[in-house]
């Protein structure tokens, strides 16, 4: 036995291996049957390699240099199923086509088996050295094996390449790593098993079946690196048994060398190490598996239950918003005297509920507006705002919260203001959603008697216009001011006013400044000293430099363009 034996009989168990391991993980798959199917005659072919170079018979030779011829001829015509099938694992072979690629097998294997068709005669040489045997062929069978071959093989490229031209970019590849390896194994073989052969010169012949390697390889990672069969998990364990498989052919091979019996037992010790360590990693490793498996399952699971919360919000925020404008209007009414001129004593109560509702109109609106916001479709329409006007419209419509609550609330915009530079373009609608916010949460949070003042003005380098929103309110621990803008967050110390609120004011209205290219951030010297909200939006006059992924849609009915932003 030399080395070309032992590399023979190396690709030969190698691909029993894969063959046995590839059919094992998937054996619904189609695909994956016809590739553990090209595995195994691949193996057969090598195996007859092997023998023939071993046998010093003719007769014996003979045989199997049929079985040789054989093996091989299932090779094409399993790799043009594989790759009329590939990537499906659901059969999508008629029985016409079947039918139609078999037609020339039993007519190729009567050629190879016929006595004096293809080989009619295999010399030995007398000095009983097999690696130099001389087959003899006829040449019109054997040009007939050859054009049986390539048909196929060229039949299998058309295939294939006709699924890469029409694939998205991942089949494309597994397609290309697969031809690749074909062409190369294919280009080979002809060298090696036709043209050589053909000239009288069998010496080579023992690559080709070395050669598939190269296909077999170019397969593997495409279907492992590019998840062709979805089976890339199993790799490790592939790799555990064919360290195994090499182990377990070294005792084999070592037979014909090992003279001394420590020595063949310190290799089946070895062995037996082996298979105990790879147990040990295979299970390790099928664990962190197991758990990463479960961690995308429960990852999934929140995010149906996330989709599912955001739906429901949509749907209840919605149902509220009828009744809740119902009640605003109706009192509205009430107040206009449309129902005859209310009692002097109804007017704090109308009041009151005006207040509320336009709370909760405004608590609608967060929820509203975190549901967009999380599922990416939160709608913009920037135009030009002059922000003294921004800031005089935000501060009159909580007035009357103000009052109620005996809090006083005060704009402070500085006289020299130049308010023609004072323009941003921005989404009204939303920064006004977050002004109001952060006025709302400091009135809340500011003890009667307190002030709350909001100025605006611009930077020193008159790029940015700034909003500051000051209270004198109970203030906010500075170890939570990091946490103050998170979902669901509310100061430790806000329970001390016995104001409800959610959590989500501040969330949102971060949200809504950011969207706008504008930032929010918050100081506070402690507790019992107050808060200021900043607010810094860019003077711009183009909506290009919003932030987020904007696609313009243009309504029918005005020249009104609307961003829609993808957070």
């Amino acid at each position: 036995m030399d080395y070309v034996d032992i590399i023979l009989l190396f690709v030969s168990v190698l691909n029993i291996f894969c063959g046995v391991f590839v059919f094992t993980k998937n054996r619904t798959s189609v695909s994956v049957q016809l590739f553990a199917l090209l595995f195994f005659f691949i193996s057969a072919w090598s195996s007859s390699m092997f023998v023939l170079r071993e046998v010093t018979d003719d007769a014996l030779a003979l045989i199997f240099v049929k079985f040789l011829y054989t093996s091989a001829a299932f090779i094409p015509l399993v790799s043009v199923l594989f790759a009329m099938q590939f990537p499906s694992a659901r059969s999508r072979l008629s029985e016409y086509n079947i039918t139609l690629l078999f037609i020339p097998l039993p007519f190729v294997i009567w050629l190879v088996w016929h006595p004096g068709a293809l080989v009619y005669d295999v010399s030995v040489p007398s000095n009983g050295v097999p690696r130099q045997l001389l087959v003899n062929f006829n040449i019109v069978p054997h040009m007939l094996y050859v054009a049986y071959v390539t048909i196929y093989f060229v039949l299998t490229h058309w295939f294939l390449w006709k699924i890469g031209r029409d694939s998205n970019k991942r089949l494309h590849k597994q397609v290309t790593y697969i031809m690749f390896g074909t062409i190369s194994t294919i280009l080979v073989n002809f060298v090696t098993n036709i043209w050589l052969p053909f000239l009288g010169n069998f010496n080579l012949n023992w690559v080709g079946p070395t050669a598939t390697t190269i296909m077999i390889i170019s397969i593997s990672y495409a279907i492992y690196h590019h998840k062709a069969f979805n089976v890339r998990v199993q790799l490790s364990e592939f790799l555990a048994i064919l360290l195994i498989g090499v182990s377990i052919a070294d005792i084999l091979i070592g037979v014909y060398y090992i003279d001394s019996l420590l020595l063949f037992l310190w290799k089946l010790f070895t062995l037996f190490v082996v298979i105990y360590v790879t147990k040990l990693l295979l299970d390790k490793f099928f664990y962190e598996q197991k758990q990463k498996k479960e961690l995308r399952r429960m990852n999934e699971y929140l995010k149906q239950m996330d989709r599912r919360k955001n739906e429901f919000l949509h749907i209840a925020t919605h149902q509220m918003r009828g009744p809740v404008t119902a009640i605003a209007g109706y009192t509205s009414l009430l107040k206009e005297g449309l129902y005859g001129k209310a009692a002097k004593y109804m007017e704090e109560p109308l009041n009151r509920i005006e207040i509320a509702t336009q709370s909760l109109n405004r608590a609608i609106d967060s929820y509203m507006n975190v549901a967009r916001i999380e599922e990416g479709r939160l709608q913009l329409s920037p135009s030009e705002v002059v922000l003294c006007d921004l800031l005089n419209e935000s501060v009159s419509s909580y007035k009357m919260l103000a009052n109620q609550s005996g809090v006083d609330l005060i704009l402070d915009i500085p006289a020299d203001t130049d308010q023609s530079k004072c323009k941003t373009y921005i989404d009204k609608k939303t920064i006004c959603e977050a002004i109001g916010s952060l006025i709302e949460n400091a009135i809340k949070y500011t003890p009667s008697g307190g002030s709350v003042t909001v100025t605006g003005k611009l930077s020193d380098d008159k790029s940015n216009a700034i909003i500051h929103i000051k209270d004198t309110g109970i203030g906010i621990p500075k170890d939570e001011l990091d946490d103050i803008f998170t979902k669901f967050s509310r100061a430790s110390n806000a329970k001390s006013m016995h104001v409800s609120g959610t959590g989500m004011g501040l969330f949102v209205a971060k949200k809504l400044v950011e969207v706008n290219n504008g930032v929010l951030s918050v100081h506070s010297d402690g507790v019992g000293k107050g808060t200021t909200f900043t607010i810094t939006l860019p003077l711009m006059q183009k909506p290009a430099h919003l932030s987020g992924n904007i696609s313009h849609k243009t309504r029918r009915k005005t020249d009104k363009k609307l961003w829609f932003f993808d957070l």
